[in-house]
């Protein structure tokens, strides 16, 4: 293995460390442990903390929620790979269509154009969704 390869490895890991230890993501760790394993904050902070099967709930939910989630963007990044090389062949197409919609949504945002269908307000959930992960399905999803 090339020494350089090492360092860069050692230098990302290094750079996510501190990044997980900084004062803007540090604080956020036991709510974000506490909504994805349902466990309260008062649980994750007291005795109950110690507790083997207590960890071992966190430990999964959040292990679960991590897999979800790097699942997700691997599908999207597969996705976009086969649908880049499938659209190739139009790409001159694509980008004069890409052009004009950024030039129309410039004269929207400036005022110049009036589009109604971009001025609606959509929100397809109501917001009485819960704030909890149900169970261990619930933390995947």
């Amino acid at each position: 293995m090339d020494s350089s390869y090492s360092v860069s490895i050692f230098v990302a890991f290094v750079g996510g460390v501190l990044s997980f230890l900084s004062p803007c993501i540090l604080p956020l760790i036991p709510s974000y442990l506490s909504v994805v394993s349902g466990v309260s904050y008062e649980e994750l902070g007291g005795s109950g903390a110690r507790d083997w099967c207590l960890r071992k709930r966190i430990f999964l939910s959040a292990f679960l929620f991590v897999s979800g989630f790097s699942l997700i963007f691997i599908l999207l990044g597969a996705s976009v790979t086969a649908l880049t090389k499938s659209l190739m062949g139009i790409r001159d197409g694509l980008n004069y269509f890409g052009g004009t919609l950024v030039l129309l949504f410039g004269l929207f945002l400036t005022g110049l154009l009036k589009i109604g269908i971009l001025k609606r307000y959509f929100q397809p959930l109501d917001g009485n969704i819960g704030t909890r992960a149900v169970g261990y399905t619930g933390a995947f999803l």
